[in-house]
């Protein structure tokens, strides 16, 4: 494949060893959505899960996110040259597998937003005195 998906996977790849897992588990919340509403939008994790599993550590990548090894197979095989590309879904299996697919990725991230208590950014400031 060219253009930047190949560059750009083997740069995960190699982040992704480099880094120590404790690293990516100290890090500041970047996510906008995670920050307002205080619950995982349906990527966060994925950097941790990645990390974790290019360090070996299975339980733990699962535990951050589900879709960490699909992400990691997918960087994977982009480093290795494959075409994963956007082409035409032509067959019936092929389109079910697609919608299967963000079907689970969907109901995964609704799962993990429903479940996950809301630590919601509360207003800062000095608290008003009482009597």
């Amino acid at each position: 494949m060219s253009g930047p998906a190949r560059p750009a996977a083997i740069a995960t790849l190699a982040l992704a060893i480099l880094v120590p897992p404790g690293m990516v588990e100290r890090g500041p919340v970047w996510c906008p959505f995670h920050r307002v509403t205080g619950r995982p939008c349906p990527t966060c994790g994925l950097t941790r899960s990645v990390v974790r599993l290019a360090h070996g550590h299975w339980r733990a990548s699962l535990a951050h996110h589900a879709f960490g090894p699909v992400a990691l197979g997918a960087a994977g095989a982009l480093a290795l040259g494959a075409d994963l590309g956007p082409r035409p879904v032509r067959t019936t299996w092929g389109r079910v597998a697609v919608a299967g697919a963000g079907v689970l990725w969907i109901g995964y991230a609704l799962a993990r937003m429903l479940m996950t208590p809301s630590a919601a950014v509360r207003p800062t400031g000095p608290r008003p005195r009482s009597g």
